[in-house]
């Protein structure tokens, strides 16, 4: 989403997370339970592949709006 963490660390739509901080990510859930270890302004080492290619970024952590 415009304006979120991900967002404002460069992830992209059909990008594929592997690994915060130091844990793997293989499933959804993974990422949730990862995440959800957190507050909002923690920041954390996100691995991810787009395409052929494997970037490293920090993102930090913001509270969900509700819409």
């Amino acid at each position: 989403m415009p304006g979120s963490g991900a967002a404002d660390a460069g992830i992209h739509s059909g990008d594929i997370i592997i690994r915060i901080d130091d844990v793997k990510i293989t499933r959804f859930d993974d990422l949730q339970r990862q995440i959800n270890t957190h507050i909002p302004g923690d920041e954390i080492a996100i691995r991810y592949r787009r395409n052929d290619q494997v970037i490293d970024t920090l993102a930090t952590l913001q509270k969900l709006e509700n819409q």
